[in-house]
Formats: C-alpha cells, sequence, structure tokens
C-alpha cells in the first residue's frame, strides 16, 4: 500500500508552491521523520518529513515545478512494490473548490495543467552538455524550447543564455509565466493582449483552446479583460508598485522599562524572559493594532484581495537576518510570543515587522513581500532630549515607518494605524496579558 507525499499547505494564504529539491533518490529507503524534499514559496524555504518508513518509490514532480498545494509529488512504499501514478498527472494539482475560481467562465490554473502533455516537463531526451543541463535548472528553463548550436544539435550553455536573454525582454504577468511553463508552451510564440501587449492568463488558456476562445462571447470577453487588470495589480515582474511610506516617533522608555521589569521577574519566568526584546514587544503592538484595523493585514492574490482576522506576523530581526512566524499574533501574550519566535516556525506572513533595534540603524524603507498590503520597521532607539513641565527630560524613542501599497490601503486607513500603534506603544503593559 502505497502513501502518496502531497505538497503541504504552509501557511492560510499559501496556494502553490515549488518543488526546491528531492534530499533522495529514487529507490533509496527512508524512516518516518527523514527530511525527504524542499518546498519554497515566495517567503521561505522548509524541508518536508517523511510521514511514514519506506521506499521511494516514484517522484511524480520534479525539482523546480510550482504545482498547487495538495499536488502529489511522489509516492512512498515498499522495496519492490509496483505503483500506478495517481489519476491526476505528474504536475497537475487537485481540483481547486468552485469558491476559489478567479472569474466565472476562465479556466483555472489546475485545469489548465490537466490540460498540459503528461511529459512535459521531461527533458532528460533531450542532448544538453552537463553545464547546459545544470543552468536550465538553476533558471527553471525548459530546454524543449533552446535552440541548439553544438555539435549534432546538443544544446550549449551559451544556447541557454541566450534564450534566457530573449525571455527576460518579454512581458509576461508571473501568473501568466507560471501557468504557460506548466503547460509547456513557448511564451515566445504568444501573443500579448494586455497593456502593453503583455501577456496574461487570457493569452495562455487561448492559446490551449482556441476554438473555446472563438466561440465564447463577446460578454465574456469583457468579464475577462476585467479579471486581467484585476490580476495586474500586483504585478511584480514590473517593478511599478506604488508603495508609500508613514514615518512616526514612537516613545519606548514605557516599553523598555516593561522589558527590564519582567526580565527581573523571577526564576518561574527568567527562562522565557530572556528571549524578550523591544523588537518582540513591538511585535504584540503592531498585532493588536493590526487586528482593529485589517485593511493592512490583507493579501492580493489570484485577482482578489483577502483581509485575513489572524495576523500572521513575520518578526525579521536585524542585523541577524533571523526571521520568525508569530502566527495568530493578535491573541497572544508577550511570552508566549517569544516561545513562538524561539520555535521558528514556519509559513505564509499577512504582514513584516523588520526591526532594528538591535543596531545603530535609526531608520530604513519597508519592503513588502508578495502581495503584502503594508509592513512596518523599526529602527534603533535613541536617547532624546523631551520638555515635559517646564523641563528637559531623557526619553527613548524610535522611528517607525510603515509601507503600505496605496492600491490596497488608503491614507487615511494607513493614518489611522500610525496613530494607534504609537498611542499603544505608551502604555504596552495593557499588551502584555
Amino acid at each position: 500500500m502505497s502513501t502518496e507525499l502531497t505538497m503541504p499547505k504552509l501557511g492560510l494564504t499559501m496556494k502553490t508552491g515549488k518543488v526546491a529539491r528531492w534530499l533522495v533518490a529514487e529507490g533509496a529507503c527512508v524512516h518516518q521523520g527523514d527530511e525527504i524534499f524542499e518546498v519554497e514559496t515566495d517567503k521561505i524555504t522548509n524541508k518536508v518529513e517523511s510521514p511514514a518508513d519506506g521506499v521511494l518509490v516514484r517522484i511524480l514532480v520534479p525539482q523546480g515545478e510550482v504545482v498547487e498545494v495538495g499536488t502529489v509529488l511522489g509516492l512512498l512504499g515498499e522495496a519492490g512494490e509496483a505503483v500506478d501514478a495517481p489519476a491526476q498527472s505528474a504536475s497537475a494539482p487537485a481540483a481547486a473548490p468552485a469558491g476559489d475560481a478567479e472569474e466565472k467562465g476562465a479556466a483555472s490554473p489546475a485545469a489548465v495543467q490537466a490540460a498540459a502533455p503528461a511529459q512535459a516537463s521531461d527533458t532528460s531526451w533531450i542532448l544538453a552538455t552537463p553545464r547546459a543541463r545544470a543552468l536550465s535548472r538553476f533558471l527553471e528553463l525548459d530546454l524543449r524550447h533552446v535552440t541548439p548550436t553544438g555539435a549534432n544539435g546538443r544544446i550549449r550553455e551559451a544556447d541557454v543564455i541566450a534564450r534566457q536573454d530573449v525571455l527576460s525582454r518579454i512581458a509576461i504577468t508571473p501568473l501568466a509565466r507560471v501557468l504557460a511553463s506548466q503547460a509547456g508552451l513557448d511564451i515566445c510564440t504568444l501573443t500579448g493582449s494586455g497593456e502593453g501587449g503583455k501577456i496574461v492568463r487570457a493569452d495562455v488558456e487561448r492559446a490551449l483552446n482556441p476554438e473555446a476562445a472563438q466561440a465564447a462571447p463577446a460578454a465574456a470577453a469583457v468579464e475577462s479583460a476585467a479579471a486581467d487588470v484585476r490580476e495586474m495589480v500586483l504585478d511584480e515582474c514590473s517593478g511599478a508598485s506604488p508603495v508609500r511610506t508613514l514615518s512616526a516617533t514612537v516613545d519606548v522608555t514605557a516599553c523598555q522599562q516593561l522589558l527590564g521589569d519582567m526580565k527581573r521577574l523571577g526564576a518561574q519566568y527568567k527562562k522565557a524572559a530572556a528571549a524578550l526584546d523591544l523588537g518582540l514587544l513591538m511585535a504584540l503592538v503592531a498585532a493588536r493594532t493590526l487586528a482593529a484595523h485589517p485593511a493592512l493585514n490583507a493579501v492580493y492574490g489570484n485577482g482578489r484581495l483577502v483581509r485575513e482576522r489572524s495576523v500572521q506576523l513575520a518578526l525579521r530581526t536585524m542585523p541577524a537576518g533571523s526571521e520568525a512566524l508569530l502566527s495568530d499574533a493578535q491573541g497572544k501574550g508577550l511570552l508566549a510570543l517569544a516561545s513562538d519566535r524561539q520555535a521558528a516556525g514556519a509559513g505564509s506572513s499577512t504582514f513584516v515587522l523588520t526591526s532594528y533595534a538591535g543596531s545603530r540603524v535609526e531608520r530604513a524603507t519597508p519592503a513588502l513581500g508578495a502581495g503584502q498590503a503594508a509592513g512596518l520597521v523599526l529602527g534603533a532607539p535613541v536617547q532624546r532630549a523631551v520638555s515635559c513641565n517646564g523641563s528637559l527630560t531623557l526619553r527613548e524613542a524610535c522611528d517607525v515607518t510603515l509601507g503600505y501599497d496605496a492600491r490596497l490601503v488608503t491614507d487615511a486607513e494607513a493614518c489611522a494605524f500610525m496613530d494607534a500603534l504609537v498611542a499603544a506603544a505608551d502604555n504596552p503593559l495593557l499588551l502584555v496579558f
């Protein structure tokens, strides 16, 4: 009886994942808990463990392939066991629920994959030098579409570089690129109907099923055009995301005093409190504030903007460069978040806070994750003179900078979030319990 190895769902917003690397070869023996393959998303790379003892009798999805969550990647069985591939194709994911369809009447990515040839990703029969084959895997480039110039029709490294140079000049949306790759289409043969001649999803579907495209009524064409506009709202390849920033100064004197008190509480909290710092406390402040301002705790993908109720906050700590996912951060206390941080959980985040509190960097520009509506940067604390009751006193303060996509978050929503964040940091004791 074989066991299916499927693409795991590593986060609430995860729809697809890439098989970055198989850690064991086909036919190798594995034990339950052994790391068997790596999954790569737009945010993390995570190693997946074997669910049982056995032999990796078949690999159905090769390295470098992007597939939907739930897709069967390989089969685990006993030595010598004869197994049949699942009914779905090697690279085709399970059918998505009807409610997740991006638009009425349009083929889903799963349907496009199902229409692709079963051996679309198999290029072992192509004559290519080892360097050319290795470079094509690194660039995720299909060797079937490379023009060979070597002896006896062999593809050289220079041929792969030339092909990549041609592809880099083609305007195409990320979704259309993935669908074309999964279907084995050469994007050089596609005609773009998007803005400025950009290739969009409808162009890929039209190439796969030209008869259906010709029979579609005019009304469907209008609806498809509207969907293409939604798809291009966050075109990661354009580099033209209209991100705006807002900055404010946060008095963190009370936060620092609270952290000091918690570290002196005694033996029962000593172990957990050792991991507390200003970045973690501000992550709690941000998570509680996001719960009341869901417009900034949003992710855009597949033509839909989803405002999450749960805050999945990724805390990046500089200069170490470490990152931890704080799941459901809005409902936890500071010590619980410290435990999550030490566990270093992985998955998709809805908001990113980058803390420079342990460095000398006082301010930086936030970098938004793919499809995320907003992100925050916390600068290093500095001593500042503040007038209080007619006299000057020294207070610790940090600059916080909010970056937000103006297409998804209004200026008023961003301003309201920053006002609430600064007010919450003034009295952090209310957020701890």
